[in-house]
């Protein structure tokens, strides 16, 4: 039974456990998705727009590039030879520019710098003269038509595999003579690359990426976490999704890179209108949910009060257990018909249990008290001073333990309200105990007062009349002499 106590003391304690560690772990895992959403909105609406701003700063340069004399001037050369070489040497200058920190220079020099004409078409390019001269580039670029057209700056993403140009992000400007009569164009571009990237990745604390057409074109993940990706984004779900994010639209989906968990959030890439490249915003989610660790600080919790539980269940059930296999016993004795024995338990709490059996027993064998006082403890000395069995002597003359029948006590305690009287014999009995060395233990005053009532209900019924007790000293023993209460007036 002891161990049926502990176990469903330990099995309590575990349930509990278990209970708390699910409610908050789901509390928790709910409030860091609603703040990684929350939090991924936010940070996606602050990439879209610093990316225009750059790329706002970005086309305000290439206009000024585009209205420098040097650049208007080339188009007044009638050789054709010379023209392409000055926009040569032109479109040299402008790369120079843009790298040159002094000058605003902070993208570094960029992949391609190329002048057109009002066609369109390229008259020549920085690095190589000969590299895409001729080419009708209005065909690839239609933001290009619209800057030679209405003379507006424009920026678009391109690409040609032709000439091995990775995907590039473009500014256009148109190019105008002194009557604002469109000349020309100058086209700027620099390639999305896993390093620009990472700017904007740092500064975000999370992962950035660029797709178009479904292929990865630059990110800021590590290599493993990117060949993971790559492969994500062949599947048709993943397209399906990047397609509505490449329509204006937002969208949101769980991968696993590189072995971690990452919420993707996807949308088109500002800047990049005619041309399907969606940027990708990605959170580890193993590093955002680091906190459900606190979660698991439960479980040495739980440990620990289990084991307190189980000592405290075990101390407890040897406190009531052990009694109360001590009162079956006795009672077992008594039982078998050994009626002079008594139970004796030294506890607060069942002692007056066991003093109520022994009382009943003595009741149905016909004594008024126990007939074998117990043997220890401050329970059984209270119920010896209260009651002490007669000796050979005593039987034929009078003694200590004899009822006091005298007119004038019987007076006196008659005329004494019980609560007082009670109290004042409790005071009486403390004091003599102490005078004599001895201490009350755990008797209080309000168990004192059940056993005197009983005991006095018990003789009451003996002698026929009320009896009260009055404290004495008899061989060295401190006792509590029963005294009759009679009518003296009947």
């Amino acid at each position: 039974m002891r161990r049926n106590f502990v176990l469903g003391s330990v099995g309590l304690i575990v349930v509990f456990g278990l209970l708390a560690f699910g409610l908050v772990r789901s509390a928790l895992r709910g409030r860091i998705d609603d703040a990684l959403e929350a939090r991924a909105d936010a940070e996606l609406e602050l990439f879209d727009r610093s990316y225009r701003l750059e790329l706002l700063e970005f086309a305000e340069q290439v206009r000024d590039r585009a209205g420098t004399r040097g650049v208007i001037q080339l188009f007044a050369v009638r050789d054709a030879a010379e023209r392409r070489a000055r926009a040569h040497a032109a479109a040299n200058g402008i790369g120079d520019w843009f790298r040159d920190p002094s000058r605003s220079g902070k993208l570094g020099r960029p992949d391609v710098v190329v002048i057109t004409d009002e066609t369109g078409t390229v008259v020549a390019r920085d690095a190589d003269p000969n590299r895409m001269h001729g080419q009708k580039l209005s065909k690839a670029l239609p933001k290009l038509r619209e800057v030679l057209s209405e003379g507006r700056v424009e920026t678009d993403v391109w690409a040609d595999e032709a000439q091995a140009m990775t995907t590039q992000q473009l500014a256009m400007a148109p190019i105008r003579d002194e009557r604002g009569k469109i000349l020309g164009a100058l086209v700027v571009g620099y390639g999305i690359t896993d390093g620009a990237l990472a700017k904007h990745a740092e500064w975000l604390d999370r992962g950035v990426a660029v797709v178009e057409d479904g292929r990865l074109v630059a990110t800021s993940l590590s290599k493993a976490a990117a060949t993971d990706l790559e492969k994500a984004l062949a599947s048709e779900p993943i397209a399906q999704r990047l397609s509505l994010a490449h329509r204006g639209g937002r969208s949101r989906f769980e991968l696993t890179l590189g072995g971690t968990p990452h919420l993707v959030t996807a949308t088109h890439l500002p800047g990049s209108e005619t041309r399907a490249v969606t940027a990708l915003l990605l959170v580890d989610r193993a590093r955002a949910e680091s906190l459900l660790g606190v979660a698991g600080l439960i479980w040495p919790l739980t440990a620990a009060l289990a084991v307190v539980a189980a000592i405290f269940g075990w101390i407890m059930a040897n406190r009531v257990l052990l009694p109360v296999a001590k009162m079956e016993e006795g009672l077992l004795g008594i039982i078998n018909g050994d009626v002079e024995q008594r139970i004796v338990v030294d506890d607060p709490d069942l002692g007056g249990l066991a003093y109520r059996i022994n009382q009943l027993v003595s009741v149905f064998v016909g004594e008024g008290e126990p007939a074998k006082a117990p043997d220890q403890g401050t329970w059984k000395r209270l119920d010896e001073d209260l009651s002490r069995a007669p000796t050979e002597a005593s039987r034929t003359a009078s003694s200590p333990t004899d009822p006091i029948d005298d007119p004038d006590l019987s007076r006196h305690l008659a005329a004494e309200p019980e609560d007082d009287y009670l109290a004042r014999v409790y005071a009486e009995y403390a004091s003599a105990k102490r005078a004599v060395g001895e201490d009350m233990g755990q008797i209080t005053e309000e168990k004192f007062r059940e056993r005197l009532r009983a005991s006095a209900r018990s003789l009451a019924e003996r002698h026929g009349c009320p009896v009260r007790f009055v404290v004495e000293s008899s061989e060295g023993r401190i006792i509590l002499r029963p005294a009759l209460v009679r009518d003296l007036d009947a």
